[in-house]
């Protein structure tokens, strides 16, 4: 049993790994072929990648790790990690096209996949938590029929299009993979029929929900309705973004907010009913930071580096000349800290306490069992006093 923990553990970590180095060659292809570089491009760049494949991916790692039994978890683990099997590509592939040079083989995948991976990472991150939310369990065997329908639709999509004769519009060229003659348009037809079937699944999942809030009570109609506050975020974000200019950090920030129902799920399933209040820390945290990030910190960090500012200290005395206000920001900075210090002190010494307890007791602090006798028990021991040495 350890060793299976330790195997979906290590399995856990090692799909988020593998999104995150892909997030990671994605920013080094950025710094070494786009032209201009931007504050822009990069922000745009970071919120892409922090919203979908590292956001979907890091959910995933924090719903495998605590509830591994539960398959949500997993499946945000394989979304994210579909998102950003094109995050190296892209930058690439529109520079090869800008360079009017000839596209390799692994620069036709990317673009083909680029431009229809959306259906099954949707499928994966989207439809199917929603059928599954929050057990992990689908309501009846009826629902079977739509896990299905968005596995083969989302299949079918990616798989018609990226034969369909159709230019790609993420790219602007031609399909490479492109069948000519009724090949063709039997593959734009499969597509077709797969985006449709793919899309009617998703209110599907949304009706499957609804009926199980109205069918919940007691812990899980709590665990529904963050769902239901984390969908309403994610609706918000997206009708604020479409309203806006689009192709801007602000536009790309808002349509990021889509996070919010993994986001949701999580602290629903793994956080608020696995840890307690703690759990209420992580949403709202999210929610006040995110923008926060992309909407200062860039502009922020390149005076900083241009002045060679260490500290936000620096930054206020560089920036309004005050040595007053600059003390004032620094002693702030030194207050807030110390809680936090506190608070790790506190959790390192109750950890301690409890091991030492464990030790004085004569068995290991990382042991479940007492050992008294020749057959173990739990710990507190259940049977009288004659049975265990150890004092209760």
């Amino acid at each position: 049993m350890r060793m299976h923990i330790r195997i979906r553990t290590m399995l856990a970590w090692s799909l988020w790994l593998a999104a995150f180095g892909c997030c990671a060659a994605g920013l080094l292809v950025t710094l070494a072929v786009t032209r201009p570089l931007t504050i822009g491009v990069l922000a745009e760049g970071a919120a892409y990648a922090l919203a979908f494949p590292l956001g979907y991916a890091t959910i995933g790692l924090v719903l495998s790790v605590r509830r591994p039994g539960n398959p949500i978890g997993w499946l945000y683990a394989a979304s994210g990690l579909l998102w950003s099997l094109v995050v190296p590509l892209r930058p690439w592939v529109d520079w090869l096209v800008r360079a009017g040079r000839p596209l390799p083989l692994a620069a036709k995948l990317g673009a083909a996949l680029g431009e229809y991976a959306w259906a099954p990472a949707i499928a994966l991150g989207v439809t199917l938590p929603f059928l599954l939310v929050p057990d992990g369990r689908l309501r009846s065997r009826r629902w079977r029929v739509v896990v299905v329908a968005s596995l083969a639709g989302s299949a079918l999509a990616l798989v018609g299009g990226s034969l369909s004769p159709a230019p790609l519009t993420e790219t602007p060229m031609d399909n490479p993979f492109a069948l000519a003659g009724v090949a063709g348009t039997i593959a734009t037809v499969v597509g077709t029929v797969g985006s449709v079937l793919h899309t009617a699944c998703l209110p599907v999942a949304l009706v499957c929900l609804v009926l199980r809030f109205r069918a919940s009570r007691g812990v899980e109609r709590q665990q529904l309705r963050w769902v239901a506050a984390g969908a309403a975020g994610a609706v918000a974000g997206l009708l604020a973004g479409t309203a806006l200019p689009q192709q801007t950090v602000i536009s790309g920030v808002l349509y990021s907010t889509v996070l919010c129902v993994p986001v949701a799920v999580a602290v629903a399933v793994a956080l608020v009913f696995g840890v307690g209040a703690l759990g209420f820390f992580a949403l709202p945290y999210t929610i006040i930071v995110y923008p926060l990030v992309f909407l200062v910190m860039p502009r922020l960090w390149s005076v900083a580096h241009k002045h060679q500012y260490v500290t936000p200290a620096d930054f206020v005395r560089g920036r309004y000349g005050s040595p007053s206000l600059s003390l004032a920001v620094a002693l702030t900075g030194i207050l807030a800290t110390m809680p936090y210090i506190a608070l790790q002190l506190v959790g390192a010494s109750r950890s301690c306490s409890r091991a030492w307890a464990s030790v004085a007791r004569g068995r290991a602090p990382w042991s479940a069992t007492c050992h008294c006798s020749s057959r173990s028990r739990s710990w507190p021991p259940t049977p009288t006093r004659a049975a265990c040495a150890h004092p209760r």
